[in-house]
């Protein structure tokens, strides 16, 4: 994954109008098994389908799914 100077994040020209979005990210382990959309589903973590991009989740929606994602430890 490429670090971006500050240079070029300035040479990208971010306006209030047409803004750069930059996401960080901090993996903090995989999920071993797939979940399974019906799983997710029927945990009410999605309600009729996926979202198609990048989405924050409700509290709610995070709590139900902690316990499906097995990842070892407690967070």
């Amino acid at each position: 994954m490429p670090d971006f100077s500050a240079e070029e994040l300035e040479g990208w020209r971010a306006t209030r109008s047409d803004p750069v979005k930059v996401i960080d990210f901090l993996l903090v382990g995989h999920v071993e098994n797939p979940i399974t959309l019906e799983t997710l589903l029927d945990a009410g973590v999605f309600v009729n389908r996926p979202p198609q991009l990048i989405a924050a989740l409700s509290e709610d929606r995070y709590q139900s799914l902690k316990p499906l994602t097995r990842l070892g430890f407690d967070f």
